[in-house]
């Protein structure tokens, strides 16, 4: 009875998590999910569920790697999402804003893909602490998005290590 009420809770859980409905929501809920990400399988998952199960998440090298990253399917990449969420905590990636003529503005750069879904490409900034060393890091970035059908086919992340700076 237990398992079943348990089941059900997840179940419940996993409903409230709505998909989004267009492209640039797809990416928004990209950052929101990623702040999101803790070691709970639920937020694994649900990140999880915003890509194609034979999507690409690409990456550059980890401080033990070298050359680009390529996480191929969902199984990888819900790898690499474990692997970040038990390496860091409270991330927090937003998509840069934009100011002129005082109004401001997230972009979404995007383009058609010859794949029949569209090309989206932001700028962002990352925070996240170290869980080894407490040390809490701001790093600038630009992420790609290829999406068909709804969902990510492919990611490709740039991190600007060399602006990578500790904040507090």
């Amino acid at each position: 009875m237990r398992k079943l009420l348990l089941s059900v809770a997840v179940l419940a859980a996993a409903s409230f998590i709505e998909a989004p409905k267009s492209e640039n929501e797809v990416v928004s809920a990209w950052f929101e999910r990623m702040n999101a990400l803790d070691e709970s399988e639920e937020s694994v998952d649900a990140l999880i569920a915003l890509y194609q199960p034979d999507a690409l998440h690409i990456t550059g090298p980890g401080s033990h790697q070298l050359g680009t990253v390529t996480y191929a399917g969902h199984e990888n990449i819900r790898k690499m999402a474990r692997d970040f969420a038990a390496t860091y905590e409270s991330p927090r990636f937003r998509i840069e804003v934009v100011t002129a003529r005082e109004q401001s503005l997230s972009l979404f750069h995007s383009a058609d893909g010859p794949w029949g879904g569209a090309s989206i490409a932001v700028e962002y900034v990352a925070a996240y602490t170290r869980r080894e060393d407490g040390t809490r890091v701001m790093v600038p970035g630009a992420a790609f998005f290829q999406l068909a059908d709804g969902k990510i086919r492919r990611a490709r992340f740039y991190f600007a290590t060399g602006e990578m700076a500790p904040v507090q």
